[in-house]
């Protein structure tokens, strides 16, 4: 028969030992199995929280702004100093159709900085939407280091080039942006805008007629088809081929009625030697917007041709009192009553154009002078002028800090400073040295 051997009890201290060792596998166990929970819990309680912030996320990516700025707020509120949440925040503010949001944006960006690519990019778009252009240039340069395919960067760059007069420069990022697929037509049209600013009026002209090769029909592009081809026949007729300038511009009447294109329509039909469809233009434009002051003016000087001086005076009743006049305007109005036997207001009509040609002569000047030196002193000083003008007073302060650091002697310099800041009114443009240009 087969014994059965009992194994000893475990007494005394090797029980202890065992009884030790096992209870403490058991702790292990158990401070294992609570740390699990724990970080289950803070994970769940930190996903649970930051729901709101993916909800902005996602919402964002899918262009629903209000809606992400929302949610992005209703996560601040409760994480208001986190830096994640505050960046997308100012983001979507740089969207926002209220001019507050670009500036609480640019707040928020310079105590938080910009982390990511899209934060610059926001940043950049801020200021320029707060028409700060010297401030928006370096971040969207920086935009487009980084990202050299961001098409929409390159255009705002672009942009914001051009509003400085930097046009060799804008002319420059609007190739890049040109070169971009899917954006050539664009492009071309952009640089067409700064050919133009810099009065190289044929240059542009032939850029439309390379987009209208790319799209015959002037679709997808930055303006309307009607408002290409006013701009393409106003250039054709700028440069005096005036026939393509008429079927350019009645292609623009076609698609877009309105009584500014059938005034260029009749200035086209008049260059091309076609009066009766001149005065046929004019009138159709007077129809459409009876104190249209382009085409009163314009049929104001086919009655005083014709010999009727009372009914281009009549034509022309009111136009007197715009403070914006032009020269040719005023000559208009001398030439009516020499005609019609007023001398005396003739020559008050003659001393006005005198003194209109002046300051037309002095702006031309200065508009030469911008687009040959941009980068100037003077050249930022009179930008500056302008920007104050417009009462873009921050921008103007800007270009003045450049300004001064050169040079704070001149006396017309001083007097802008101060008139800029103190918001208040501007030295006369007579006292501006014209010696300089």
């Amino acid at each position: 028969m087969k014994q059965t051997v009992q194994r000893p009890l475990k007494h005394g201290p090797e029980r202890g030992r065992w009884w030790s060792s096992h209870h403490a596998r058991r702790k292990v166990v158990a401070g294992l199995l609570l740390f699990v929970v724990s970080l289950v819990l803070v994970v769940g309680w930190i996903y649970y929280q930051e729901t709101p912030l993916r909800e902005a996320l996602r919402l964002e990516g899918a262009q629903q702004h209000e809606n992400a700025l929302r949610w992005a707020e209703f996560y601040l509120q409760h994480n208001p100093t986190d830096v994640h949440g505050l960046a997308l925040k100012a983001r979507l503010l740089t969207v926002t159709p209220a001019m507050i949001g670009p500036q609480q944006a640019v707040e928020i960006f310079d105590r938080i900085g910009a982390a990511s690519i899209d934060d610059l990019h926001a940043f950049g778009v801020a200021y320029m939407r707060l028409s700060q252009w010297s401030r928006s240039v370096p971040l969207l340069q920086r935009v487009v280091e980084l990202d050299p395919q961001n098409a929409l960067a390159w255009y705002e760059l672009t942009t914001c080039r051009m509003r400085l007069g930097l046009l060799n420069e804008a002319l420059e990022s609007a190739s890049k942006y040109t070169e971009l697929s899917g954006f050539q037509a664009r492009g071309l049209l952009l640089q067409a805008a700064i050919q133009n600013d810099m009065s190289n009026v044929e240059e542009a002209a032939n850029l439309h007629a390379e987009i209208l090769k790319l799209t015959p029909d002037a679709k997808n592009l930055m303006i309307e088809p009607g408002s290409f081809f006013v701009q393409y026949g106003t250039l054709l007729g700028m440069i005096g081929r005036n026939e393509e300038s008429v079927a350019m511009l009645e292609r623009a009447a076609v698609l877009e009625p309105r009584p500014y294109v059938y005034v260029n329509l009749g200035t086209a039909h008049s260059a091309a030697g076609d009066v009766t469809k001149a005065v046929g233009a004019w009138r159709f434009a007077l129809n459409l917007d009876p104190g249209n002051p382009q085409a009163r003016e314009a049929l104001a000087r086919i009655s005083l041709e014709d010999g009727h001086p009372e009914e281009g005076l009549r034509l022309m009743k009111g136009l007197d009192q715009n403070p914006a006049m032009a020269s040719t305007t005023a000559y208009l109005f001398q030439r009516l009553y020499v005609v019609q036997g007023d001398l005396e207001k003739a020559q008050q009509w003659e001393q006005r154009v005198a003194k209109l040609r002046k300051e037309e002569e002095r702006q031309n000047s200065i508009n030469q002078f911008l687009v040959r030196a941009p980068r100037s002193y003077w050249a930022g000083v009179i930008r500056a002028y302008q920007y104050a003008k417009d009462q873009n007073w921050k921008q103007a302060g800007d270009l003045l800090k450049e300004v001064v650091e050169i040079d704070d002697s001149d006396p017309f310099v001083q007097k802008l400073v101060q008139a800029v800041n103190e918001r208040g009114p501007l030295p006369a443009i007579d006292e501006l040295p014209l010696r300089h240009f």
